[in-house]
Formats: structure tokens, C-alpha cells, sequence
């Protein structure tokens, strides 16, 4: 257990384990940044840190002793005194609720508007599977076949004449929505066939 002792001017700890260590760095980086504290941002800010020698450590080049080096010295308490916790206010919690849901439904609307889109530009039988099995079948600029699914990582597949699957690619851009990445995939293949082979990572399917 450790106990928080702010009069004291830190947080004292008789112990080191990890769970709590964990906690521990994920409430002062929270008191530090109230609008990015997730593990993501708080395992990089300390990798971060470290790397840079912060808190005059310099040695710790991996992440496994950058986490060795973080448990043991919050095991001896020596990180400890520099940093006072705070607990977010109501305001902060109610700003970060709001800043959440706003995302959120800002996600939802651009989902929506990628999928309007994406079947704006299809035939109907291109619609007809894609409600019903998540897959466009189309002729590309060089005349072959390919199958695109939903999805971002090699989900362009390559089609023999038999309708044998014979390779997949992996090509797409980065923050949009899937029905955007499977509309830029599509119109790739049918106006910039040889672009979008020479940047692809194509995996050969077995014979």
C-alpha cells in the first residue's frame, strides 16, 4: 500500500509493486496533463523522459530497464518528493466528459458521411455486396481483378481469371474512416493501378 501524504510535500511508499507503481505514474502524469492522461500518453511522456535523462537517470535505453529503473525508484521513494498529486477538480472531469463526447460524435458523423459516399460512387451491384458481404468486386485500369473488403490492412485482394485469390495488398492512408480508406483503395485501383502497386506491401498467397 502506499499513502498520500500531501502535507508532506509528496506521496511516501513502502512498497513496490507494479500495479500500484503503474497508478501512482498515471496520477501525477493526470495532475500534470488532465486532457491526455492514458496509458498511452503516460508510457510515453516516462520513456520520453528517460531517454532524455530527466530526473537524472541516463542509462535506461529499453523499455524494460526505463520500467525497471521506474519501479525501483519508487520502490526507495526517490521520485517521490518532486511531485505532488492532485485529484482533478469537477470541472476538469465535467470539461474532459464534454471534450470525450464531442469526439465521439464527431466520429459518428464522419462514419456516416464516408459511408454516403462510398456508395454514392458504386453500381449497384457493387452495393448489393457491400451490404451484403462487406466486399466490392471491381476491373481495374490494367483489366484485373480485384476484391476489396472492409477494412485497412491488406484487404485489397488480387482475383486469378478463375476467381482464385492469388494476392493481397496493403496500401491506405492513415485517420479517416474505413469506408474512406476502401473509397481511396477503389479509386486507386481504377485510375492509379500502377501507383498504388509500386507503394503496396503485396503478399503472395500460396498456389
Amino acid at each position: 500500500m502506499f499513502n498520500d501524504n500531501l502535507s508532506g510535500g509528496g506521496i511516501l511508499y513502502s512498497t513496490n509493486a507494479t500495479t500500484q507503481i503503474w497508478s501512482i505514474w498515471n496520477q501525477m502524469q493526470y495532475s500534470l496533463q488532465p486532457t491526455a492522461a492514458t496509458n498511452q500518453y503516460v508510457w510515453t511522456q516516462w520513456i520520453s523522459n528517460q531517454a532524455q535523462g530527466t530526473g537524472g537517470i541516463t542509462t535506461a535505453l529499453t523499455n524494460q530497464q526505463i520500467w525497471t529503473t521506474w519501479v525501483n525508484a519508487q520502490g526507495s521513494g526517490t521520485l517521490s518528493q518532486s511531485v505532488n498529486y492532485r485529484p482533478p477538480t469537477e470541472e476538469e472531469l465535467t470539461r474532459q466528459r464534454e471534450q470525450v463526447a464531442r469526439a465521439q460524435q464527431e466520429e459518428k458523423e464522419a462514419n456516416e458521411r464516408a459511408a454516403e459516399l462510398l456508395l454514392a460512387y458504386l453500381t449497384d451491384d457493387q452495393k448489393r455486396t457491400w451490404r451484403e458481404n462487406n466486399v466490392i468486386d471491381l476491373v481495374s485500369q490494367r483489366k484485373k481483378r480485384y476484391r476489396v473488403k472492409r477494412g485497412v490492412s491488406h484487404n485489397v485482394i488480387e482475383l486469378n481469371d478463375k476467381g482464385k485469390e492469388v494476392a493481397t495488398y496493403c496500401a491506405h492512408p492513415d485517420g479517416v474512416p474505413v469506408d474512406d480508406v476502401v473509397l481511396t483503395q477503389v479509386l486507386a485501383l481504377k485510375y492509379a493501378e500502377d501507383h498504388f502497386l509500386k507503394v503496396a506491401n503485396k503478399r503472395q498467397l500460396a498456389a
